[in-house]
């Protein structure tokens, strides 16, 4: 499901009335600024050559000083508008996006694209939509310049306005009946602009696994031919543009040669003045605007609704929320949602709770009981289904079946403070380590936190101390620093249950034991985790076999492996 363009463009200016209005206002005074300008210039020389008073030249030449100042402020309202309105329509989709991805969907569920994608729909179709209002005063002007230009041209000489007005109006058809090509171009080209920036993302990400693998010359290949596509649909899109450009240029020479023959032979038989020959190849100039940015309208219009369906694919099931009303300055509760509080917890149960990823892997049928304080740890083979049941334990996945309960209340979503997961591939932002474990958390125990995950020694001997930028996805860290960090970051959150995802696979045993003591202190002492380190399964309250999308077994460390047909 999609938005009509009408309401979506209706949305988008009430998101910036002012600006927009300020925008409006300017645009439309500086495209009637050249046909104002004609007119008086029209009279001026008409007066010059009639000898008329010189109260009347003054006053012509007044008039000329006053619109060139009063278009002076014009352009400075243009400009205002221009920015401020694209500027906060942008922030609003870039923000209502970004809240339906952070917010309103499972955080573990894909994004409908690659991320490269997504930055470029966030980027290049923003600024499409955004700038699509202000074609409206452009049309508006535009026609409105065109009619004045036409009557007073007419008024001059009916025949040979008709003359020149009836091949620009066939010419601006011409060109209405191109853009659909040159259109197709254009949409060829974003589709392998995104092909482009997600393989190029992919090489850059992926650079040691194709030089292990002897892979790079293929991909290096490939983008070469995506690069080839791309020159020849720009080449062919550029060309046939030019083409249309050329077309109406053409019948604007020829429009102009008629003007400057009939008017010039007019003017020399005294039927028109020279300010009337002039108004005629000015006003020309206005008339033949009008085709070109009618075609324009018409095809940056479909242009539109192809990046509105791009932006919408973000959040195919409430596409409304992308124009929903949002103010930097001012936070509502709609767009700025806070975590349920909820009651201490008791227990978490959930009852027949199922996910499957498409037609492939994933859960089905699981019931199961988290009381509080105790150590549950989900185990199994790779593959079997462990991470997506943490998943749904945490609520980075919403259940396709089943329900999810804290104490009696049944569960939609469930966020910090209440739990707090950390997930198999600790996920760090290109900022200090300090800032990477508070994001935006009291730092009150920072240090206390920093010493029970033993990171205190490894911050020493980084070069800035807790100040060290990581890099990006914490590249600068070893594989044991990130876990270690996004460990800290969970405990510091306090919350009443922890999830887990193997978070100590690259640390030592001592390190490991470390790490455990001072989880099972922190919050609630509710863990649950996802691991098959003996150690740790001996210490569980009980323990969750899984296998093949199936809970298999619950209970003890005992109860588990005597509940399994023993091996031949």
């Amino acid at each position: 499901m999609s938005i009509p363009t009408p309401r979506f463009t209706a949305s988008m200016i009430g998101m910036s009335p002012g600006a927009y209005g300020v925008y409006t206002a300017g645009r439309l005074l500086n495209i009637l600024f050249p046909i104002t300008v004609f007119l008086i210039e029209q009279r001026l020389f008409n007066a010059l050559a009639l000898t008329t008073h010189n109260w009347v030249l003054w006053g012509l030449l007044a008039s000329y000083v006053g619109v060139i100042c009063l278009r002076m402020g014009a352009l400075l309202m243009e400009a205002w508008g221009d920015v401020t309105f694209r500027y906060r329509v942008n922030g609003v989709l870039q923000h209502n996006t970004l809240h339906h991805a952070l917010y309103e969907r499972a955080g573990a569920e894909p994004l409908p694209v690659s991320a490269l994608e997504a930055i470029n729909r966030l980027r290049d179709d923003v600024d499409e939509v955004a700038d699509f209002p202000l074609w409206l005063p452009e049309v508006v002007g535009t026609t409105l310049a065109a009619g004045i230009a036409f009557a007073a041209m007419a008024a001059i000489d009916s025949r040979l306005t008709l003359l020149c007005a009836v091949p620009l109006l066939l010419l601006g058809v011409v060109a209405y009946l191109i853009w659909p090509y040159y259109l197709r171009y254009r949409y060829a080209a974003g589709a392998l602009e995104d092909q482009y920036t997600s393989l190029l993302g992919s090489i850059i990400a992926g650079a040691q696994t194709l030089i292990l693998r002897n892979s790079a010359p293929a991909a290096i290949q490939r983008l070469a031919a995506i690069t080839r596509q791309r020159q020849h649909v720009g080449v062919r899109g550029v060309m046939l543009q030019q083409a249309q450009e050329a077309l109406v240029g053409l019948g604007v020479a020829g429009c102009s040669v008629a003007v400057y023959w009939y008017g010039g032979a007019a003017v020399m038989q005294g039927t028109i003045g020279i300010g009337d020959l002039l108004l005629l190849i000015s006003g020309l100039s206005v008339i033949v605007w009008l085709p070109n940015v009618i075609a324009t309208f018409l095809g940056d219009y479909a242009q539109q609704t192809v990046s509105i369906g791009r932006l919408a694919a973000f959040m195919p099931e409430a596409p409304l929320n992308l124009i929903r009303s949002w103010r930097w300055w001012q936070q509502s509760p709609q767009t700025s949602p806070v975590a349920m509080q909820l009651p201490p917890l008791h227990q978490l149960r959930l009852e027949q709770v199922g996910y499957r990823y498409g037609d492939s892997a994933g859960i089905a049928g699981v019931s199961l009981t988290i009381h509080r304080g105790t150590l549950t740890v989900i185990t199994g083979r790779v593959g079997s289904g462990k991470s997506t049941l943490l998943n749904l334990v945490s609520g980075l996945l919403a259940p396709q079946a089943g329900q999810v309960f804290w104490n009696e209340q049944p569960l939609t979503k469930l966020g910090a403070p209440d739990i707090v997961a950390t997930t198999q591939i600790p996920f760090l932002v290109s900022d200090t380590l300090q800032d990477n474990i508070l994001l935006g958390a009291d730092p009150q125990h920072l240090a206390a936190v920093i010493r029970d995950c033993a990171l205190d020694i490894d911050i020493t001997q980084l070069p800035d101390g807790r100040a060290t930028v990581v890099g990006p996805r914490g590249v600068r860290l070893s594989g044991g620093q990130r876990q270690r960090v996004a460990l800290a970051r969970a405990l510091l959150r306090n919350a009443q249950i922890l999830v887990l995802d193997d978070i100590s696979s690259a640390v030592d045993v001592t390190t490991e034991a470390q790490l455990w003591h001072a989880i099972r202190r922190s919050g609630s002492g509710t863990i649950v985790a996802a691991s098959h380190r003996p150690a740790l399964l001996q210490q569980a309250d009980q323990i969750v076999l899984v296998d093949a999308g199936q809970v298999v077994a619950i209970g003890t460390l005992a109860h588990v492996r005597a509940s399994q047909p023993r091996r031949p």
